[in-house]
């Protein structure tokens, strides 16, 4: 199940078990048009720049006009591009105002994804319902208020004001300049398409929380080679001490250890520290997965269970070796930001919101 709203979560379905989930602006499904700005259309953000505005292609309740009403008594004095569908039915009230009105409003009908685009991009900040257009516009990275029309738009809402990514209509004030919104900027990355299609390899995993069986299993992973060059301690591992560490993690309620299993049986590890709403990630793959793509989806559907079983969760954490070029990779491709740190000797931090 893929839903790219930043409110959707998998207490929102009822699913069986074998169920796989990706959900949020990571995975967003979205036009490649609507991701980078064609030649020139950028937008200075000048006092030229016009206000996107777009309710939705039917605006039932015609609120356009409303927020026309509102831009203008706010002294707005940048043109405004009005997107209109065939299904709007309001075209006498609409042309009313328009000819009473100061404002300078472009009305677009029929608009195709790359004219729709070009607005968005040219423009300084935009308005829209809290819906799929409101998603396309923010790959723009510029400020948007938003002007709910229906009562299924709540959570969405919610969740874009909650998150700092939009603002409430009744938030705007007239000024100058309208910089970026800098809690936009790194949502799309250009990386939606890698992880959906990674995620596609890995469908078949499954996720099990781990069992006092698999303690040799862990232990003999852990002292691996290749894995204990990654490690942040060089201490050596003794069988003794892996074990009753081991079982000390299990009983827990602070900590989650989950085992990924592929039809041949276990390939790896993905565990966390829990303490509030932040999660500490540690993980490792057994040595004969290693290269085959499993990282990604290993790590996505772990979290996804995480989510499920300890909602309050909304970060997750994790430290590096700068020259661990993977763990990195993977990282980076599922959605996690990058950040110097002096928590660990040339270690990077990588944050991913949840």
């Amino acid at each position: 199940v893929i839903n790219h709203a930043p409110s959707a979560r998998r207490a929102n379905y009822r699913l069986g078990d074998n169920t796989k989930t990706a959900f949020g602006l990571r995975f967003a499904l979205l036009r490649q048009v609507f991701l980078e700005p064609a030649a020139g259309t950028a937008g200075t953000n000048g006092s030229a720049a016009s206000v996107f505005l777009c309710l939705g292609g039917a605006d039932p309740d015609n609120l356009s006009v409303g927020v026309l009403e509102f831009l203008e008594a706010a002294s707005v004095g940048r043109p405004v591009d009005l997107v209109l569908g065939a299904a709007y039915l309001h075209g006498e009230a609409l042309a009313d105002y328009l000819s009473r009105s100061a404002l300078s409003v472009r009305v677009h009908r029929g608009l195709s994804a790359g004219e729709m685009a070009d607005l968005m991009w040219s423009s300084a900040f935009g308005i829209t319902s809290p819906s799929t257009v409101s998603l396309e516009y923010l790959a723009t990275g510029k400020q948007l208020f938003l002007r709910q029309t229906a009562d299924n738009q709540d959570d969405i809402k919610a969740a874009l004001l909650r998150q700092g990514l939009a603002f409430p209509l009744m938030a705007f004030r007239t000024e100058s300049v309208y910089p970026p919104n800098p809690k936009v900027g790194r949502l799309y990355d250009g990386k939606q398409a890698i992880r959906l299609r990674k995620l596609f390899v890995g469908l078949e995993l499954n996720i099990r929380p781990a069992r006092y069986d698999d303690c040799r299993r862990l232990f003999e992973w852990a002292t691996d080679p290749a894995v204990r060059a990654q490690s942040f301690s060089s201490d050596v591992i003794e069988w003794a001490r892996h074990k009753a560490w081991f079982v000390g993690q299990l009983g827990r309620p602070d900590r989650r250890f989950y085992i990924c299993e592929d039809g041949d049986g276990p390939i790896g590890l993905v565990r966390f520290s829990l303490e509030g709403e932040a999660a500490l990630l540690g993980y490792s793959l057994c040595t004969r997965v290693r290269g085959k793509g499993y990282g990604i989806s290993m790590l996505h559907f772990a979290t996804e269970r995480l989510r499920a079983e300890v909602p309050e969760v909304t970060k997750i954490d994790a430290y590096v070796k700068r020259g661990n070029m993977a763990s990195r990779k993977t990282l980076a491709r599922l959605g996690y930001s990058e950040f110097p740190t002096d928590d660990y000797p040339d270690a990077l931090k990588f944050v991913l919101d949840v």
